[in-house]
């Protein structure tokens, strides 16, 4: 059993966790923008949840689980709201607007949080394996469900895009693509079999009832042009290109 201490500590000592805590949820919040490598980004999501949670625990009365329950259900409403609110924009739902709703909600937790006192010295119990996996999974699923909104929302927005091999004026090989409506940026690679992988182009903004043409080079053996997302590795177009 962990013994809470009722006793406030100066008011600088008890806002220096809520520092650390913006702080790193500056951090996260600027590595998903800047689309930091995957394993970059979680770290940073985790420390900054971490001091988040630590900076609750230590303010809050109720117990660990009543936290926990409270503080996820919480968060799965806002960022329901904050999803609705997200697809009325331009940009819609995707991940620099799902880290600019977390990172403005962890800065206002905290905002709020400054002004309560500490009403427990220790940190939270790593004697409680229970907590800590109540907690995991609180994350999971909340993750789970961001994923889910952002993959479900890019399926909907992506128009039509139509991928073809074609002939050009030169006589050499292009990929062809064409949209009802304005379409990208994509990204598109040569996947040869047994070889790595060439990204032909990147960024690529296709215009509606245009045609819009990327040279393909020699291939060599058996071939697949990729189109993508560049925030996604999910194929939206392929197609097979057998060599000459």
């Amino acid at each position: 059993m962990t013994e809470r201490s009722t006793e406030t500590v100066g008011s600088s000592r008890q806002r220096v966790d809520v520092v650390v805590a913006a702080v790193l949820v500056a951090v996260a919040t600027g590595a998903v923008l800047a689309g930091a490598v995957a394993p970059a980004r979680s770290g940073a999501l985790l420390l900054a949840a971490a001091a988040v949670g630590q900076v609750l625990w230590r303010r809050s009365t109720i117990g660990g689980w009543e936290l926990l329950a409270t503080a996820t259900g919480v968060l799965l409403a806002v960022l329901a709201g904050a999803g609705v609110l997200l697809d009325r924009f331009p940009g819609g739902i995707d991940r620099a607007g799902w880290a600019a709703v977390a990172g403005l909600l962890g800065v206002v937790t905290l905002a709020v949080a400054a002004t309560r006192p500490v009403v427990r010295s220790e940190a939270v119990p790593v004697a409680r394996p229970g907590l800590w996996l109540a907690a995991g999974a609180a994350a999971l699923v909340v993750a789970v469900a961001v994923g889910v909104a952002v993959s479900g929302s890019r399926a909907v927005d992506v128009p039509p895009t139509q991928m073809w091999l074609d002939t050009a004026a030169d006589g050499g090989e292009v990929v062809a693509l064409r949209a009802p409506g304005p379409a990208g940026p994509f990204d598109v690679w040569l996947e040869p079999e047994g070889a790595p992988a060439v990204l032909l182009t990147s960024g690529l903004s296709v215009s509606g009832g245009q045609v819009t043409t990327v040279p393909l080079p020699e291939v060599t053996v058996r071939s697949s042009v990729v189109l993508r997302s560049p925030s996604s590795p999910e194929a939206i177009r392929s197609l097979v290109v057998e060599p000459d």
